[in-house]
């Protein structure tokens, strides 16, 4: 779960020896590390979350997470992430 929204697709990595991983989307790790701030109120989820986005930016989609973030009734946490990665330039290009 991340929030109120219940985790049934991933992504899959393969590693050296046929191990294989199971692992959240760059989305759902995003939202994730936001749900730090929707539900405590911890900044460090905010940067931890900017961190994936310049990671991962083709990846994520932050119409997915606006809509989250407006159910989860946090939507002035979507607008600080946003300006956030417009004021570090990572909308752009």
């Amino acid at each position: 779960m991340i929030g109120d929204d219940h985790i049934t697709q991933w992504a899959t990595v393969e590693r050296g020896g046929g191990e294989r991983l199971h692992v959240l989307s760059a989305t759902d790790s995003c939202r994730d590390r936001l749900a730090a701030l929707l539900f405590w109120n911890d900044f460090s989820g905010l940067e931890q979350a900017l961190a994936v986005f310049r990671a991962q930016r083709s990846e994520i989609d932050l119409a997915l997470i606006k809509d989250w973030c407006a159910r989860e009734r946090q939507p002035a946490a979507f607008e600080m992430f946003a300006n956030r990665l417009g004021g570090l330039g990572l909308l752009s290009g």
